[in-house]
């Protein structure tokens, strides 16, 4: 059985290719045969791609509630939910920014937070395959999907606002410890620019 393999021991991409019984033919046999360097330029053109920052893609994602959904959903505080992502600095990590709208229902209304604007700056990871954002200072955190245009966001505690002190102001779930899911859309980037 022939097969050809993509190596980088040296540092740079090289093919081999292996013959019916298993000998070494060397790179000048694999570049002699055409379907070889098909494979092996295939495969160095992959290498040289950067890899995806950790975390979530970057884009501006976005939701407005209508009324009638709010009313439907008396424990919800979110009016409004934006979500920018980009990679760091260096591209190693995705990081982002939260803003919620609150509407004047739920703990919101409560705790005498509701028709507020609050944000919040977010580290993302990637973790077992799974995107995660969070707020520093135990802030908590939340899962991010993305299917296409839309991000599902994810979260039993997650406290949103700048404030004094560790933590944020308001936390997005409705009750505490209670899963609360948040789908966004994806908008023109300029969308989060204010």
């Amino acid at each position: 059985m022939r097969s050809t393999t993509f190596t980088r021991d040296t540092g740079r991409p090289a093919c081999r290719d292996t013959g019916p019984e298993g000998q070494d033919r060397g790179i000048a046999d694999a570049r002699n045969r055409p379907s070889g360097m098909v494979i092996c330029a295939a495969l160095a053109c992959l290498a040289a791609l950067p890899a995806r920052a950790e975390g979530p893609p970057p884009g501006c994602y976005d939701r407005s509630y209508s009324a009638a959904h709010l009313a439907s959903h008396p424990d919800q505080i979110a009016a409004r939910i934006r979500l920018w992502l980009e990679p760091d600095g260096d591209g190693t990590n995705a990081v982002g920014n939260l803003t919620i709208w609150t509407a004047d229902q739920g703990h919101a209304r409560r705790d005498g937070l509701g028709n507020s604007r609050f944000d919040s700056f977010l580290l993302c990871w990637t973790e077992n395959g799974r995107d995660f954002c969070g707020i520093e200072c135990d802030g908590g955190h939340a899962s991010i999907t993305v299917k296409g245009d839309t991000l599902d966001l994810s979260t039993d505690g997650m406290w949103v606002g700048e404030t004094q002190g560790c933590g944020g102001a308001i936390d997005i779930a409705e009750r505490p410890d209670t899963r609360v899911t948040y789908r966004m859309t994806r908008v023109p980037d300029a969308h989060c620019n204010d």
